[in-house]
């Protein structure tokens, strides 16, 4: 590995790996991920953070800080953050749900609706899509 140790621990692995390109967003989100799992909320939040300084236009990262800001208590936020991913890649099937869920908490049942529908319908056609490639197989 480049002249380094191996890393002991999987946070010194991502700190290694962003010390070796730190202008790598999916590093970030990755270990963003990791700290979120952890419960480590506001670690995860910036690193979503850097990860879309990083790539403004990567869904992932909204939608991971989503996850993270809302378990930090900041609903208005990930609400915020899932608009954003869903318009950056607006058949983002987990965005959708996350969102509806959101709407759930809101009792906005109507928008929460739509969202499911939406989201069903996209599951849907990848379910389509899967079936007719295994049959060409």
């Amino acid at each position: 590995m480049i002249g380094t140790r191996a890393p002991r621990t999987i946070p010194a692995a991502y700190a290694l790996a962003i010390k070796l390109n730190p202008r790598r967003a999916s590093t970030f989100i990755a270990r963003g991920a990791f700290f979120a799992k952890q419960g480590q909320y506001a670690r995860a939040i910036k690193d979503f953070d850097q990860a879309i300084t990083i790539d403004p236009n990567n869904p992932d990262a909204f939608e991971q800080r989503a996850y993270a800001t809302a378990m930090n208590g900041d609903n208005k936020g990930a609400h915020k953050d899932l608009d954003t991913a869903l318009k950056l890649d607006p058949k983002r099937v987990s965005a959708l749900l996350g969102r509806g869920t959101h709407f759930v908490t809101q009792r906005k049942y109507d928008r929460a609706i739509q969202d499911f529908v939406e989201q069903l319908a996209l599951i849907q056609i990848m379910c389509g899509r899967a079936l007719r490639l295994e049959w060409q197989l």
